[in-house]
């Protein structure tokens, strides 16, 4: 199962569109973007890395994506459909590496469903 949310941003963007530097939901169906602001591109370059933070509300549904800059996200939007429990980032069309991804969030009631679905039972 794909991760409900995600930011997605190609090398360079010249605008955000429909399947690139945006925030999608994925819920059992093609994405559909949400972000209400996005900056034209985000330059991932070769070769080097980056900072990335997403921060998500499940409160009040805010999302928002910093890329270097920690001060001034790049994207920001509102997705209400799932209360607590989904962030994901992805790329649909380039390759990367990633390393030190740290999650925070407060403590929620766990749910007797698994976080993955098992397969072959």
């Amino acid at each position: 199962m794909p991760s409900p949310l995600s930011a997605s941003s190609p090398k360079t963007r010249d605008a955000a569109d429909d399947r690139a530097h945006n925030c999608f939901i994925v819920n059992d169906a093609p994405r559909v973007k949400f972000a209400r602001e996005t900056t034209k591109g985000a330059d991932w370059g070769l070769g080097g890395w980056h900072h990335v933070r997403i921060e998500r509300r499940a409160s009040d549904g805010t999302v928002r994506v910093f890329f270097d800059d920690m001060a001034k996200p790049i994207m920001t939007g509102e997705e209400k459909t799932f209360a607590a429990g989904f962030i994901g980032f992805g790329s649909f069309d380039d390759t990367g590496k990633i390393a030190g991804v740290k999650v925070w969030g407060k403590a929620v009631e766990a749910k007797a469903t698994p976080p993955f679905p098992i397969i072959g039972k």
